[in-house]
């Protein structure tokens, strides 16, 4: 039963380390600024995601947790969406 765990956390840390390839790959690419960020910002909420699952084994605990969580992204969804007016312009 370790031996299957071992390689399935393995496997996340392959898709972690593909994912922020992708990340640098995408932001080496020509497209909008905006799209760059829409693209990186994506990639690291799947990120995220991933390291909180398993790694912090989120998905095996009670559901009022992922209610502690969801506030928490909710907050940084709110603070994102505020910089995107001082992203538009250019500072």
């Amino acid at each position: 039963m370790e031996k299957i765990c071992d390689k399935f956390y393995g496997i996340i840390y392959l898709v972690l380390i593909a994912l922020t390839v992708l990340t640098v790959l995408s932001a080496q690419m020509d497209f909008a600024r905006s799209l760059t960020i829409l693209i990186a910002l994506s990639i690291a909420l799947i990120k995220s995601s991933l390291i909180a699952l398993y790694y912090m084994h989120l998905r095996t605990e009670k559901p009022l947790i992922y209610f502690i969580v969801l506030i928490g992204i909710v907050t940084v969804f709110i603070l994102a969406v505020g910089i995107f007016p001082d992203i538009a312009i250019g500072l």
